[in-house]
């Protein structure tokens, strides 16, 4: 017995992986170190990130406002080392209890992730 598919279907499924495959490609990181800024919950934060054979080895971040963020530290010990495993910022969640500074973080590395040439 054999099954013939319609070809609707073959298109749809089609249509559908061609929208999905874009996404699932890693771009290259470039390598570099790459800084760029981001506010956080008492002014700006500065965000800096090495990035070596598209990997990201290294994060560091300093608020340079008026007051230090006191947020910030609980931000970097909970979220760099989860950036660095997965060398992505993709599924990360925002640091509890600390929205502000990781906006300001995420704003960063976002930057950083565009200047190194990720997506």
């Amino acid at each position: 017995m054999t099954y013939k598919i319609p070809a609707v279907f073959v298109c749809v499924l089609m249509a559908c992986m061609l929208a999905i495959l874009p996404g699932l490609a890693i771009a290259a990181l470039q390598d570099g170190v790459y800084q760029d800024m981001g506010k956080g919950f008492h002014g700006d934060l500065v965000v800096t990130v090495t990035i070596r054979g598209n990997q990201v080895i290294d994060i560091k971040a300093i608020s340079i406002g008026a007051t230090a963020d006191e947020f910030l530290p609980s931000v970097l010990k909970e979220l760099v080392p989860l950036i660095i495993e997965g060398n992505t910022l993709e599924g990360i969640d925002a640091s509890s209890g600390a929205t502000f500074s990781t906006d300001g973080f995420f704003e960063a590395m976002r930057g950083v992730w565009i200047q190194a040439g990720g997506e």
